[in-house]
């Protein structure tokens, strides 16, 4: 019986829950929407407009929607509207609630400024439903305003500023001149001051011609583009003239052409004189009208062709270098990188020998890094007045490619701050900083590999150094290093083995010398420092003997085993090694 009686509460629960949300919450929701509605200025979905009628300050706009999104003025005359701008007005009164009624049928309606208001919106829905609001006065309490609408012939109050509901002609109008997207753009040309330059788009970005040919400012170039594209029309002057010579656009100043991908036909843009608003007039091929155009538009279409041109010396990736020419200081230095993959750079001219890898990939750096500072020419015929007819230094490269690239240094600038330079095969004579041509033009000293050792560490089994008063020898059992000479020391640090050959590894000497300097003891009769390295079976791999300072100077002289060579190394390295003992 109990069983029956849980059944039946679970019947009646199961009851009040459908009842509560079939019920009760869907009339909860409609009491709102109700009341939601009730509180509207207007009772309409905005998508559902299909013409829009402004009337302000005597001044009437009328538009039409031509689709979901778009809108096209149809008086006082045609032209496309501002679809933002329509969607705008129509927002806000799809949106705008009222606070109170302030009166039923108002005998007077000019006390609330509603008898002739100076902004009237008529709405025309896709159902055939008119409606009109009235805008009237500002209230004298309170961020509110007078509205009606004639069909219910009442005063609303609704907050915010009548004002703020206005829309001009100009407003409502489409003010753009151009109708374009930058990336669909594959030419363009500027004429001006009797000089024409043209922007070209290729696959590898924009290049420059104006009598020379030269790669263009990818940022900059399209930045111009998105500035006229977002261009708009400062003011409508004149919709049908009669003549241009009024406005200066018989003879244009200047005269923008924009092609686009798969046109034929550019879009033209004619600047003529300048108005006493510190606008431009204007006119496209398009449109027959006459509109001025904001004074910095003009400013950036007559800027110095120059100025569109790449600001970075170079681009290209590392890897993709294959070789390097330098010429300065009276030597050319050739190097080149090894044909399979992760090959090491080598000095092949004056002589061939090791690069430094680390210098190199430096050198790369700093070249990829050197941006011009500004152009002065974009067509020299007068090599010879930057110094360029017979240049003081001279850089190339090669590409996998088969790009040969590089660009030549004059004369320094007044300042002696700045070198003239120009890129080979191109007429453009440019400025760099002295800083990034010094960075570029490595000697051939700082070019070569200095390291006097080259070996595998995990080989070394083995490490003698001998001074005129002591010998140490250590000896490696696995990873851990023992000291045997003079005598084992339980005190002894096993990482001194390692500290040495990472000392010894990283050891470059400072000059090399065809042959001992006269008259001077190089200190191998005695040695400061002999240093051995040995494999497993006692095989040396590699040998180097510290002698007496050259001078002064903290440079002692040095010399390896099997290499005629002397060279210089710095007395840090003894230094290093003084505590290893």
């Amino acid at each position: 019986m109990k069983f029956k009686g849980t059944v039946w509460m679970l019947v009646a629960f199961a009851g009040l829950a459908l009842y509560f949300f079939f019920v009760e919450v869907p009339g909860e929701e409609k009491k709102q929407k109700a009341k939601e509605l009730s509180e509207k200025i207007l009772p309409i979905d905005s998508n559902e407009v299909q013409q829009v009628s402004v009337t302000n300050a005597g001044e009437i706009a009328v538009l039409e929607r031509k689709d979901d999104l778009n809108w096209r003025l149809i008086k006082p005359l045609k032209a496309n509207g501002d679809d933002l701008a329509v969607e705008d007005i129509l927002s806000t009164l799809e949106s705008a609630i009222f606070k109170r009624v302030v009166e039923e049928a108002p005998k007077d309606p000019g006390v609330y400024g509603l008898k002739e208001p100076s902004l009237k919106i008529s709405l025309q829905m896709k159902d055939g439903k008119n409606y009109d609001v009235l805008v009237g006065d500002n209230s004298p309490i309170g961020h509110s305003f007078y509205v009606m609408r004639k069909d219910q012939n009442r005063v609303l109050l609704t907050s915010g500023a009548g004002d703020e509901w206005k829309k001009s002609l100009y407003d409502l109008r489409d003010k753009t001149v151009l109708d374009f997207e930058t990336p669909k753009v594959k030419e363009f040309q500027i004429q001006y001051s009797g000089k024409t330059t043209r922007y070209v788009k290729d696959t590898d970005g924009w290049m420059v011609h104006e009598g020379f040919a030269a790669k263009g400012d990818a940022t900059g170039i399209d930045g111009l583009l998105n500035s006229l594209q977002l261009t708009h029309a400062k003011r409508f002057v004149e919709e049908a003239p009669k003549s241009l010579e009024g406005y200066g656009l018989d003879k244009p100043q200047v005269q923008v052409d924009i092609t686009l991908d798969g046109e034929d036909k550019p879009l033209q843009l004619l600047i003529g004189s300048e108005d006493k608003e510190e606008t431009w007039f204007a006119k496209r091929s398009t449109a027959k009208n006459i509109i001025t155009l904001d004074k910095s538009i003009y400013d950036k279409l007559t800027v110095n062709p120059l100025d569109y041109l790449d600001k970075d010396l170079f681009r290209f990736e590392d890897p993709e270098v294959l070789s390097v020419s330098l010429k300065h200081s009276g030597e050319t230095i050739e190097l080149k990188r090894g044909s399979e993959e992760g090959a090491l750079w080598k000095i092949t001219a004056p002589g061939t020998e090791k690069a430094d890898q680390a210098t190199v990939s430096s050198l790369l750096f700093d070249l990829k890094d050197a941006k011009i500072v500004g152009y002065i020419e974009g067509e020299s015929k007068q090599l010879d007045a930057y110094g360029l007819d017979q240049p003081s230094r001279e850089m190339s490269f090669e590409t996998k490619d088969k790009k040969i690239l590089g660009f030549s240094v004059g004369n320094e600038t007044e300042d002696k701050a700045h070198y003239f330079s120009s890129r080979t095969g191109e007429t453009p004579v440019f400025i760099l900083k002295k800083e990034s041509i010094d960075k570029i033009f490595r000697s051939l000293h700082d070019l070569k590999d200095k390291k006097l050792f080259h070996f595998e560490i995990d080989k070394v089994a083995k490490i003698i150094l001998q001074r005129p008063n002591d010998k140490m020898e250590l000896v490696k059992k696995g990873d851990e290093w023992s000291l045997t000479n003079p005598k084992p020391d339980s005190k002894f640090d096993s990482h001194q083995g390692n500290d040495i050959l990472w000392t010894l590894g990283n050891l470059e000497y400072q000059e090399q010398l065809d042959s001992a300097p006269e008259g001077i003891d190089t200190g191998f009769s005695n040695p400061t420092l002999t240093l051995e390295i040995l494999d497993s079976n006692d095989t040396s791999l590699g040998k180097i003997e510290v002698g007496a300072k050259k001078d002064d100077s903290n440079l002692h002289f040095a010399r390896i085993e099997s290499d005629r060579r002397l060279f210089t190394v710095q007395e840090r390295f003894l230094k290093e090694l003084e505590h290893k003992r």
